[in-house]
């Protein structure tokens, strides 16, 4: 079980478990990158195809698949990470899940402590769930996760396969009665308004029969699970998000849920053990404002309280760190001046990361003067691009250079990346030149008073602090490389010398060679001159 899970506003996921361990799903479903150890030790970073999940790993990443499925935009499943017995087939490919409201009207469980409000779809393999306080709504339906080629049953003297069986499986998704997509508004808006009848006359309620068509909707199309063209994208650099990109916050306790769109809201809700039934439920519908209704349902009821940051009841510790935590996060977002909220990454064009060619819409406006004087391509580091952000480059004389998608440039001379990089918090300048009018301006203190450009200011040292802490990163790794490298030639050079000393020490001339030696006739000569001379010596 992970101790926290964040999904990002591209669907990415970050999970936190108990051993330290971290795991970041991309946007896409399609890989992930496991961190395990610490910075004391060291951290091993791993990353994995979804499909080729292991088995130590299987549990997590359903659990992961299990919360993003609650709340991304688009579901993903692999018949690799489903339970084979929730799994069937079917012959046909299912694109409706249909109701009937003369016989599907909801159901309460014996069991509900919150008086949850049911239906089961036609097929019986679909499920909606709508709390009492009527701002949850939990859906489990049907999705296919695969197909498999069969041969027909008539198909006596054919051996190919000639027909395809789909493998369905369920999935359980959550949505906020006020913030529906478009395949599921049209049918909860029934079961609103349903409930709405029930609630003010159990005895009777009308059914209008003639809407028929809305009893029903669409199933939504699960992602591919082959590998995304850009699967370097995905942002599992995972220290490029911001803190303004989260989307959901889940903790052992409680689910907060941040909304960037109109109304901005921030959203808690606690469930049982088994994570099927709301039981608490808080929103703020004004990020402005300092008050928030909290619907508590308790002994079958629902009770709405309207509570106050500076006026919270007593005696309720759960409710204190909720309201002081959404309180946090409203501050945090009130401060922010840049919200992100990158698309996901199967809805995005042209992006590319790292030193390779970038298909920048800016460029094809043409360039100025200005702009070729500091655009070197041979000369980049680092570089980035992020759709309706800009494009960001790092030069490897350490100046940088930022293309808005508005036509902003941004540059910064490597003395002030420098600067930026050993305190972002004191000022420094930078040029911001302004593609459409042909201006240059030049900001002095960007910290104290940055005007207008404090968005692409704040850009520019988050560019500058993430490519620092990358070197950084990369000059540690590659000091390892080298140390490492020279231990080995060390090892080797020893190892050599105490090979050549053996052979040295165990190689022994022999007393006698093999060589022949002949004389020549002159050492013949003065051998009998010399053996002559000291005969005639010993005789005299």
């Amino acid at each position: 079980m992970a101790k926290q899970l964040i999904m990002y506003t591209n669907d990415a996921v970050e999970a936190t478990f108990s051993d330290g361990s971290k795991i970041f799903l991309a946007p896409c479903a399609t890989e992930y990158v496991v961190q395990q150890g610490n910075h004391a030790q060291g951290i091993m970073t791993t990353k994995h195809r979804t499909i080729y999940t292991t088995s130590t790993l299987l549990p997590r990443i359903r659990s992961i698949l299990t919360f993003r499925n609650l709340y991304a935009q688009q579901p993903f499943l692999v018949p690799a990470l489903v339970d084979s017995d929730q799994c069937y087939q079917s012959t046909g490919t299912a694109s409706h899940v249909r109701w009937s409201p003369n016989i599907s009207l909801p159901t309460i469980s014996i069991d509900d402590p919150t008086q949850t409000w049911s239906w089961i779809s036609l097929c019986g393999r679909a499920r909606i769930d709508i709390s009492q306080c009527r701002q949850i709504v939990y859906i489990t339906h049907p999705l296919q996760v695969s197909r498999v080629l069969t041969k027909q049953t008539n198909d006596i003297d054919n051996d190919i396969p000639t027909k395809y069986i789909h493998i369905f499986a369920p999935v359980r998704r959550c949505f906020s009665s006020h913030r529906l997509p478009n395949y599921l508004s049209k049918f909860v808006n029934k079961c609103l308004q349903l409930i709405e009848q029930l609630s003010n006359n159990q005895n009777s309620f009308d059914i209008d029969d003639n809407d028929d068509g809305e009893w029903n909707f669409q199933l939504p199309l699960s992602l591919p699970s082959s590998s995304c063209p850009q699967a370097h994208r995905h942002r599992l650099h995972h220290e490029m998000m911001f803190e303004a990109d989260i989307h959901i916050l889940q903790t052992t306790v409680v689910t907060y849920r941040l909304e960037y769109e109109n109304p901005i809201s921030i959203e808690a809700f606690i469930t049982d053990e088994n994570n099927q039934y709301l039981m608490d439920y808080f929103i703020t519908c004004d990020i402005q404002s300092s008050f928030y209704k909290y619907y508590s349902i308790k002994d079958k009821e629902c009770r709405l309280l309207t509570l106050s940051e500076h006026a919270l009841p007593p005696h309720n510790e759960r409710v204190l760190q909720i309201i002081r935590f959404m309180s946090n996060m409203r501050q945090r977002l009130i401060s922010m001046t840049r919200r992100v909220q990158e698309r996901p990454c199967w809805l995005q064009e042209d992006i590319v990361l790292d030193n390779h060619t970038i298909n920048d819409t800016t460029e094809q406006l043409g360039l100025s003067s200005f702009e070729n004087e500091i655009d070197d391509e041979d000369n980049i580091y680092r570089q980035t691009s992020i759709v309706n952000i800009g494009h960001f480059k790092y030069f490897l004389d350490n100046h940088i250079q930022i293309k808005f998608s508005n036509g902003f440039i941004l540059y910064m001379t490597s003395e002030q990346v420098h600067s930026c990089q050993m305190n972002p918090s004191i000022n420094f300048q930078c040029r911001i030149t302004d593609k459409k009018k042909q201006t240059t301006i030049d900001v002095f203190d960007g910290i104290t008073e940055p005007g207008c450009y404090e968005q692409y200011i704040s850009a520019a040292i988050d560019w500058c602090m993430w490519v620092w802490n990358e070197k950084r990163t990369e000059e540690q790794r590659n000091l390892a490389n080298s140390i490492q490298e020279e231990l080995f030639r060390l090892k080797l050079f020893s190892n050599m010398n105490q090979i050549k000393d053996y052979q040295q020490s165990t190689t022994i001339n022999p007393p006698i060679t093999n060589q022949i030696e002949y004389y020549s006739p002159d050492d013949i000569k003065q051998i009998l001159e010399r053996t002559a001379q000291f005969t005639r010596t010993q005789s005299s």
